[in-house]
């Protein structure tokens, strides 16, 4: 092991077996992966907490997610991040869980398959910094006043380590959720948008639905005047109106289409 910073806060790059993730089978770093995490880091005296950060190309969302025997959390990042941000940001969350829970061990280990994210962290004169890095490092200088030692161990990633995909489908849970876009859309842009849904989607579901209605090829005809008068005009040719009685008293309209109206009304 070759610890960035041999105090209280370890931050590890190296698996117990060099490795290269690029040229080794997934069986050689899951053996190297395996052997690290409890050889190094037995369960009897740490507590492991995997962390996962994820960004989907097909909507260009970014995760992140926490697993740990003893509690879980996915966080949901904006557009426009990178999958480092969800690194970083799973990071941060295993220790704000860190600091605001009581102990349950004297020793606890954070694994994440972003050996940048972990260098950010540890790396003090690195500039300029991600505000969630900062975020970290000031929680990472909290850890001593409850835990002996805190560390940050590199491990493969997609290696079969069961807790690891636990983090790592965490990561990904809320990015498969259809997102509502963040980017503000002018008033035309709107407009645009709602008349091409409505030619899309409704006006042929309109069309299905009125194809038998004797006034359907009336409803083309209508006249090119303001609004207020087509809507009046359309009311009276469909009989969808409620006052459609009353024209029929003052013989505006027959009694048959006022008596069609009534029923269309019941």
């Amino acid at each position: 092991m070759k610890p960035l910073e041999t105090s209280k806060i370890l931050y590890n790059l190296d698996l117990m077996i060099p490795v290269l993730k690029a040229q080794d089978y997934c069986a050689a770093l899951c053996s190297a992966e395996m052997g690290t995490i409890y050889n190094h880091f037995p369960l009897e005296a740490w507590l492991h907490i995997y962390t996962n950060g994820s960004k989907l190309e097909i909507n260009g969302v970014a995760g992140a997610g926490v697993y740990c025997e003893h509690f879980s959390h996915y966080l949901l990042l904006e557009t426009a991040k990178y999958a480092f941000d969800g690194e970083v940001e799973a990071i941060k969350v295993a220790l704000t869980h860190l600091n605001a829970r009581l102990p349950l061990s004297d020793q606890a280990i954070i694994f994440s398959d972003s050996q940048a994210a972990i260098l950010a962290i540890s790396n003090c004169f690195h500039a300029p910094i991600p505000m969630s890095v900062m975020q970290c490092r000031s929680l990472m200088g909290k850890m001593p006043e409850k835990y002996k030692t805190i560390a940050s161990q590199w491990v493969p990633s997609h290696c079969g380590i069961p807790d690891n995909e636990k983090a790592d489908e965490l990561a990904k849970k809320d990015c498969l959720v259809n997102q509502i876009p963040f980017n503000l859309v002018t008033y035309r842009s709107a407009l645009s948008m709602i008349n091409q849904m409505l030619k899309t989607i409704h006006m042929p579901s309109l069309k299905k639905r009125t194809k038998e209605k004797p006034w359907r090829n009336d409803t083309l005809n209508l006249p090119d005047c303001p609004r207020s008068i087509t809507e009046a005009v359309f009311r009276l040719t469909t009989g969808h109106d409620c006052l459609y009685a009353h024209p029929c008293r003052f013989r505006v309209v027959d009694v048959l289409h006022a008596r069609s109206a009534a029923v269309l009304l019941r």
